[in-house]
């Protein structure tokens, strides 16, 4: 019996009297019978932290039952071994608890799950696995326009995903370069929580504020994100109508839709030329 592997080569010879020698080459394959199927429960970021069971199915379309050892092998990770039978012609779940190492680097990883039988490789699976923090941030919701003096609320899920430690961090925000809000969190074991900042602007001019948000642990930034609060007027000025044409002695309509930007109601007054008009108010569907 051959072993399993790539590249083997049969010869043939034909001779006959009378005639010269045929030689013909074939090459071919022998492979191992064992066929997996897509790896169930394998996350596109393995975050430090938590363990994930994955399974891989796997059908032996040999003759015989054969038993393998089989290795979840791989840098920053936790290797498993397992000791299975597949059986003849039968599908085969695999399943491994799939976990990073503590201070595991960050990035792309190549790990692979190897089936053997001693020295002879049956089955290799590689995996490309992005190992991530071991906390994240979700859900950042904020406000794009306050009014002029107000502050602008920002909100966002943390998560520790460490099972056995608590971790804190530092949320800073910064306008343009200059910090306005930092604040440190708690997080217990495998907790995530809500937060709310309400951020107050330094800057009082109708435009774009460039906010800058850093999630950090002691002077390591970890997470950055850039959104901008569109800063405007209290009142704003839909539309005006006056006729272009009255006739004399009769009256006019002026009407101008305002609209309040402010979560409150507020007085004003209506000048024209100069001179303080009487206005009558009046409720309009946006």
């Amino acid at each position: 019996a051959f072993e399993i592997g790539y590249g083997y080569y049969l010869q043939l010879f034909v001779n006959c009297s009378n005639f010269g020698t045929a030689h013909i080459l074939k090459q071919f394959n022998v492979i191992s019978g064992l066929i997996n199927h897509s790896i169930q429960g394998l996350p596109d970021t393995l975050y430090q932290g938590p363990v994930l069971n994955i399974t891989i199915p796997v059908n032996n379309t040999r003759n015989n039952d054969v038993n393998l050892t089989v290795y979840l092998e791989g840098d920053n990770i936790i290797n498993e071994i397992q000791n299975i039978t597949f059986n003849t012609l039968v599908l085969t779940n695999v399943s491994f608890n799939l976990t990073t190492t503590l201070g595991a680097t960050i990035g792309p990883h190549s790990i692979s799950i190897n089936f053997k039988n001693g020295n002879i490789t049956y089955l290799e699976i590689p995996i490309i696995i992005d190992i991530g923090h071991s906390f994240d941030y979700t859900n950042l919701i904020y406000e794009s326009y306050i009014v002029s003096g107000e502050s602008a609320l920002v909100s966002m899920n943390l998560i520790n995903f460490l099972p056995n430690n608590t971790q804190t961090f530092n949320v800073s925000f910064f306008e343009d370069d200059s910090l306005i809000l930092k604040e440190e969190t708690l997080l217990n074991e495998n907790e995530m929580k809500s937060i709310y900042y309400n951020l107050n602007l330094t800057d009082t001019e109708t435009h774009l504020v460039n906010v800058t948000m850093e999630i950090s642990k002691s002077s390591t930034v970890f997470y950055t994100k850039q959104f901008y609060v569109e800063i405007i007027q209290k009142f704003e000025i839909i539309s005006v109508f006056f006729p272009e044409i009255i006739s004399q002695g009769i009256a006019a309509q002026f009407i101008m839709i305002i609209q309040n930007n402010q979560e409150q109601s507020e007085s004003f007054t209506l000048y024209m030329n100069g001179a303080r008009v009487a206005t009558i108010l009046m409720d309009w569907d946006q």
